[in-house]
């Protein structure tokens, strides 16, 4: 794990919790599997945690319009 880049997410969602580490391990397996560039569209389930993680990691937000909300309360995310 790079300890750098927990830091720093840790940082920009205020504290550590069980959601940023979910969100941590998502966007890992994401990088492994695919090139994430600025064609890529998010769309969570969820505003919970883990989204902080992939907003931070992949630069997606929903004023940019690559991130998008559909409240399902599940904890999914379709790229």
């Amino acid at each position: 794990m790079n300890n750098l880049l927990w830091e720093e997410i840790v940082k920009f969602h205020d504290h550590e919790c069980t959601g940023i580490a979910i969100g941590f391990k998502a966007c890992e397996v994401i990088k492994s599997k695919i090139n994430i560039d600025e064609n890529i569209v998010c769309i969570s389930e969820n505003n919970s945690s883990p989204i902080d993680e992939v907003k931070y990691r992949f630069n997606f937000y929903y004023k940019k319009g690559n991130l998008i909300l559909r409240e399902d309360k599940g904890l999914a995310y379709n790229l």
